[in-house]
């Protein structure tokens, strides 16, 4: 398991409205399990979401996000395929539905980046467009 640094941005955008974008870095972890590879952190007070932890799993085709906390979710973004899920708030629950329009990954034992891009619309409403990038580097080669 590698100690790593994560440089995470997303960049939503409406349809006649400014992107809005989130940019922040964070510590993590970056392993090997079972042909997956794995990324985990915990989200900071600039993505909205102080307190959560997301691990994402990326394989072949897939990348899934699992995001625990308050505000739980899990995302499978498979290329093409439209999927939906709860997202839990204080306030209840609601439907999203998002379509995976893009995944590319390169990884390695020292660093690394993900990119998904896909289609989001929640309760059927209002579609936003999401990029996701992620990349990391290994902290101080530091292997635990």
């Amino acid at each position: 398991m590698n100690n790593i640094t994560l440089h995470v941005k997303s960049v939503q955008k409406s349809s006649g409205e400014e992107p809005l974008e989130i940019d922040f870095i964070t510590e993590g972890k970056h392993y090997q399990r079972n042909g997956y590879d794995y990324i985990k952190y915990e989200e900071t007070e600039l993505s909205g979401l102080a307190g959560h932890r997301t691990i994402l799993r990326i394989g072949r085709d897939c990348v899934v996000m699992r995001r625990y906390g308050e505000m739980p979710i899990a995302l499978h973004f498979c290329v093409g395929q439209r999927e939906d899920a709860n997202y839990h708030t204080p306030y209840g629950a609601i439907k999203i539905e998002y379509l995976t329009d893009e995944i590319d990954y390169q990884l390695d034992d020292n660093s690394g980046e993900i990119v998904v891009k896909y289609t989001l619309a929640m309760n059927g409403f209002k579609e936003v467009s999401h990029v996701l990038n992620i990349s990391y580097k290994v902290t101080l080669n530091d292997k635990n």
